[in-house]
């Protein structure tokens, strides 16, 4: 434990002000190791910097104190996981020095030493990518080494980094630095300049703020006897009173799939809670190897394998698409080219409005440890590949740099939607050969990932022993990829049509085939959810085991949950239907697509913003009540705005009586919704009402048809 002994100290006698025998005890060999830094500082201004900050501490100076102070310093808990060392960022800044965000990689040392590395950062050294290579914002951290120091301003990056390389050679210490341009804050104000970009998005939350305060005071003056203008009806469409009573609206139209709403509500919840244990397992912690003990457990499943909760979106997506598109049929009023316009405008003003948040806006909106590898890299990849998210491609170009991470489910609906024709024409004209060309795409759409698994020896779901390359892989060629997500929406779309032949005559089975229906949907769910355990934690790779899982679970997902709409819409639900038919769920059934839209930057500013390692406990507790809390706020700041989209889309709108049926209640609550949910997420941040347990929920859907009763 020799080596161990020579990091602690080196950190302390580098960091460490604790007091004034401390700092009578480790100054001289600190200012030995400063000294040693300065001999491989390039910079002549770096250089003279240093030596004054030397100076500073040999007369114990307050400003080079501080700056001593605000450096990282390790702490108890090393055995347990406290490897990412942050100091104090604010003290730095306050002292208008620099902070920066060292990565300390092991080198091969002795035994003894090797063996010590593996066990504080549970083995996942060699299975994470090196400094500089990470592009994604998701992939775990359990074997990352982070140390922060606060130097004086006129060093660069680079310089920093030669120096603590220098300072850390001295002690013979196993560990490399690598400080990358982006893990360096100073105090200064020479990167905040405002864009054009910047200006059009405060423009445009200006704008929208005055029409709805204009709207809201017309509600309260307008005489409801006489039939307002286009003009009034613009303003009614951002009134905050009339959107407020809408958004909380109870009541649905006649033949409503009412657990329609559950299914969504549990979804978004599932979703966010798995998104919000990614950013736990990517953040620092005083103790995190706690939470490797905790993914091991068998009863935690739930929770990490929820991968499949988008699979309920694009299940009730298909669903609605399909009977939508044949009712249609049935009355000579399909009109492809209107549906597809239609669909656009209603999911992408919202979208693109988020999109040029992360790409103006979002980077001004805080400061951290974490800031830049967070925001700015999000901001950044926004600029960048904007044009892959407006056109619904970015789920296959440019997918390890996407802008807003959870967009690629909006391409792959998209796409599904686009479609969906080819599919349901052939059904609603020939049945059979309709019939048989989708049981052949559904037999596809389970050979295509399977075969893509076995070939590429990709693992069949997320797992604690993959290399972050593999984690990168996956996602790009598997997880984000339409070809190889579209079994649940062709499995809705067979629920659709056999919906649409049913209609709403009562329908009798023998109480048998429910009990047999029940049985099978919940064994089938409870394989999914926990039958992968094995693949999730062994670092041994089965080939055909992933292969089989990877085919076959988005189907089995899909056809579990098929069987739950189903019996809950004909009558055969009893406690279920009572549960996800809950009046409760259809406000959050309304909010989906907003809280789909802006729930990850919430949850990505509370890490960048993260000061201090927290200490875990039992976690998923914190994330029930974090994502609760990021429910209600979601839901108190989504009031105006709301029916915007009636004004511009009413004349559009060409859904028949009996496809409303299937719409969720007031269609109007898409992307406006949105938007002004956006203006209230915005104002949250900047306020800095956001913890760590905040959360927005993550959606899995959005209108696969004119009306909001889609899959989101």
């Amino acid at each position: 434990m020799r080596n161990l002994s020579h990091v602690v100290l080196l950190w302390s006698v580098i960091t460490a002000v604790c007091g004034d025998e401390l700092i009578q005890n480790f100054v001289p060999y600190n200012i030995t190791l400063l000294q040693h830094a300065v001999d491989h500082v390039q910079g002549e201004g770096c250089r003279t910097q240093v030596m004054e900050f030397i100076e500073g501490i040999r007369n114990m100076s307050t400003r080079a104190l501080q700056m001593l102070d605000a450096s990282g310093k390790p702490g108890s808990g090393l055995l347990h996981g406290n490897l990412r060392h942050l100091g104090d960022f604010d003290q730095c800044m306050a002292t208008h020095g620099q902070y920066c965000l060292a990565r300390l990689l092991p080198t091969p040392g002795d035994a003894l030493w090797d063996n010590l590395v593996q066990t504080v950062t549970a083995g996942r050294t060699g299975y994470e990518l090196p400094v500089g290579t990470e592009v994604s914002l998701l992939l775990p951290h359990f074997g990352l080494l982070e140390w922060a120091v606060c130097t004086p301003t006129a060093c660069s990056p680079q310089d920093v980094e030669r120096g603590l390389n220098a300072a850390l050679n001295v002690s013979s210490v196993s560990l490399k630095v690598f400080i990358q341009p982006r893990s360096c804050y100073r105090h200064t104000m020479e990167d905040f300049s405002y864009r054009v970009g910047d200006y059009i998005m405060m423009s445009i939350f200006l704008i929208t703020g005055l029409f709805v305060l204009a709207g809201s005071i017309y509600h309260k003056k307008i005489n409801f006897n006489n039939k307002p203008g286009r003009l009034g009806e613009l303003l009614l469409a951002f009134s905050w009173p009339k959107n407020w009573s809408r958004l909380w609206s109870t009541s649905s139209p006649p033949g409503a799939i009412n657990c329609l709403d559950g299914v969504r509500a549990f979804s978004i919840l599932w979703v966010v809670m798995h998104h919000k244990l990614l950013l736990i397992a990517k953040a620092p912690a005083a103790n995190k190897l706690f939470l490797i003990k905790e993914l091991k457990k068998v009863e935690n499943m739930l929770l990490i394998n929820s991968v499949n909760a988008v699979d309920s979106f694009l299940l009730v997506s298909g669903l609605l698409r399909a009977y939508n598109m044949l009712g249609s049929m049935d009355k000579g009023k399909f009109y492809p080219v209107r549906e597809v316009l239609q669909r656009y405008c209603r999911l992408t003003p919202a979208y693109g409005v988020m999109i040029g948040f992360y790409a103006t806006l979002l980077v001004y909106l805080g400061t951290g440890p974490a800031w830049n590898t967070y925001m700015k890299n999000n901001s950044e990849w926004c600029q960048l590949n904007w044009l892959w998210n407006v056109l619904y491609v970015n789920n296959y170009i440019a997918a390890d740099k996407l802008c807003i991470l959870q967009s690629w489910y909006l391409s792959a609906d998209m796409q599904l939607f686009l479609l969906a024709p080819l599919i349901v024409y052939p059904m609603w004209r020939w049945p059979r050969i309709g019939k048989v060309l989708l049981g052949v795409l559904i037999l596809i759409s389970i050979l295509v990932p399977f075969l893509i698994t076995y070939v590429y020896q990709y693992p069949g779901i997320f797992g604690t022993g993959l290399h972050n390359t593999v984690i990168v892989t996956y996602s790009k060629y598997v997880y984000f990829t339409t070809h190889n997500r579209m079994s649940p929406y062709l499995v809705g779309m067979s629920l659709g049509y056999v919906f649409h032949k049913i209609g709403d005559e009562p329908l009798k089975l023998a109480k048998v085939w429910v009990i047999l229906g029940w049985c099978c949907s919940l064994t089938v769910v409870i394989a999914v959810v926990f039958g992968p355990y094995r693949l999730m934690q062994e670092t041994l790779y089965s080939q055909l085991e992933s292969s089989i899982y990877g085919g076959l679970h988005h189907l089995a997902w899909g056809t579990a949950w098929m069987w739950v709409v189903f019996a809950c819409h004909k009558g055969y639900g009893g406690p279920v239907n009572s549960l996800l038919s809950a009046k409760v769920f259809r406000p959050i059934g309304r909010l989906t697509y907003g809280i789909y839209l802006t729930h990850l930057v919430v949850l990505m500013y509370n890490n960048a913003t993260l000061r201090t390692a927290p200490y875990l406990t039992t976690y998923y507790l914190k994330l029930v009540q974090g994502l609760l809390v990021g429910v209600e706020r979601t839901s108190n700041n989504s009031g105006s705005m709301v029916i915007i989209s009636e004004f511009f889309l009413k004349n559009v709108n060409h859904t028949s009586q009996s496809q409303n049926a299937f719409a969720a209640i007031n269609q109007q609550y898409t992307w406006t919704s949105s938007f002004n949910r956006l203006s209230g997420v915005i104002t949250s941040i900047s306020s800095r009402q956001l913890v760590f347990k905040s959360q927005q929920a993550h959606v899995g859907h959005f209108n696969s048809h004119p009306s909001s009763s889609n899959s989101m």
